[in-house]
């Protein structure tokens, strides 16, 4: 665990209220969410309110266990949900043409059977 991880673990152990630990928690993941749309071309269209809402319900689910979980690890989590964004929102921009032959050439794979 690196220096800003400690810190971060250390200021959510001190938010005694719920909502203020959630706050905490949103914070780091907005800063997160911006540094990955800054560094990634395919990030940029996403919805960052509506990306930011999905996350925040996720949070508070359980925030008590994103108390101890890294910044690398949140990162990696983070970007597997905006990935899943990203080409959701790409395949709302194809043709029902270019659909059609997406949807053709994946029924051909082992794991959309």
């Amino acid at each position: 665990m690196n220096t800003t991880d400690e810190v971060n673990v250390m200021n959510l152990k001190k938010a005694s209220e719920p909502s203020k630990l959630k706050d905490i928690i949103m914070l780091r993941i907005s800063e997160i969410v911006d540094a990955l749309i800054e560094n990634n071309v395919i990030f940029e269209k996403i919805d960052k309110p509506k990306l930011m809402k999905s996350l925040s319900a996720l949070v508070e689910k359980a925030p008590e266990k994103l108390i101890s979980i890294t910044n690398d690890e949140l990162t990696e989590r983070i970007e597997t949900v905006m990935v899943i964004e990203a080409t959701a929102g790409m395949l709302q921009d194809l043709t029902p043409k270019e659909m059609k032959v997406f949807e053709e050439s994946a029924k051909r794979r082992d794991l959309f059977k």
